[in-house]
């Protein structure tokens, strides 16, 4: 299952009102100049119907999100069902101080997010797994502390916005913090996850890595790559055992990283291992005589 360490902390409610619209905003800003270099805050607010001033203050947390624009703006982001209520209660409550209707938002919210005590954190754990470049830019940030996001985003090929914006989403999920110097580090040492049955978020994290392992073939040269692949047979009984021992050989390899002398020099590599039938079972039948 999955398992980032330390486990996740829910945050508090308050903190969850505060930023979840501006969240969801920024991480849709974000994605926009990901998949266009050229797109612009004042291109978000202008298909947002917003005053560039307006919707600076509230990506900054300086204004809130009109109470009475909230399902309109749900509707230019491209929110649905389920998502798109959520949104307009989240933005509800901001600007709700009646205790008692806010008790009436929050139990709205929770029956339609029975599983997650907040929604920050449940957003903020869907895209830790769906975007491939969580953990590479966690790894990178820990290896190279003393560069900016600048260097980091050059690095990963990102934008510099969606690097902020997934170094907030590391540090609400505790995953990363500043240590005394003001330098970012990571809280643990261990990153990798184990893919839940029916995870659908981490299989197509896991599809998007194979994708980018295939085009290192042609772009990568042979002393910066592995690849090695084998047919072998084993039983149920030697599966359980191949299975441990590939979680600790992950342990092992994942020792051998080092903070570099040289961040100039450093690269972030990703270590897959794939374990897979190529072959069916064939069920025992019993022949009549």
């Amino acid at each position: 299952m999955s398992n980032p360490n330390p486990p996740l902390t829910m945050a508090t409610t308050q903190d969850a009102e505060s930023g979840y619209c501006r969240g969801i905003l920024r991480e849709e800003l974000a994605r926009r100049i990901q998949q266009n270099s050229s797109y612009s805050l004042r291109s978000f607010a202008r298909s947002l119907k917003l005053p560039p001033s307006t919707l600076s203050d509230i990506l900054s947390g300086r204004r809130k999100l009109p109470i009475d624009r909230s399902g309109e703006i749900a509707d230019r982001i491209g929110l649905e069902g389920v998502s798109r209520e959520v949104f307009c209660l989240w933005n509800d409550l901001e600007h709700t101080k009646s205790e008692t209707s806010r008790a009436t938002l929050l139990e709205r919210i929770a029956s339609l997010e029975p599983q997650n005590d907040t929604i920050q954190l449940q957003l903020d754990g869907f895209r830790l797994i769906a975007d491939w470049y969580s953990f590479p830019l966690l790894e990178l940030i820990h290896a190279t502390p003393t560069l900016t996001v600048k260097d980091w985003a050059k690095r990963l090929e990102l934008s510099e916005v969606l690097v902020k914006t997934t170094i907030e989403r590391l540090l609400r999920l505790q995953l990363l913090e500043k240590n005394t110097a003001g330098l970012y580090q990571k809280t643990s040492s261990r990153n990798w996850f184990f893919s839940p049955p029916n995870e659908s978020t981490v299989h197509d994290l896991y599809r998007t890595m194979m994708a980018r392992a295939s085009e290192s073939l042609s772009k990568d040269s042979a002393n910066e790559r592995f690849y090695s692949t084998h047919s072998i047979v084993f039983t149920e009984e030697a599966l359980k055992k191949v299975r441990v021992r590939l979680e600790r050989f992950q342990e092992e390899i994942s020792k051998l990283s080092e903070s570099p002398k040289d961040p100039n020099s450093t690269r972030v590599f990703q270590f897959s291992v794939q374990l897979f039938p190529i072959s069916n079972l064939i069920e025992n039948k019993e022949v009549n005589t």
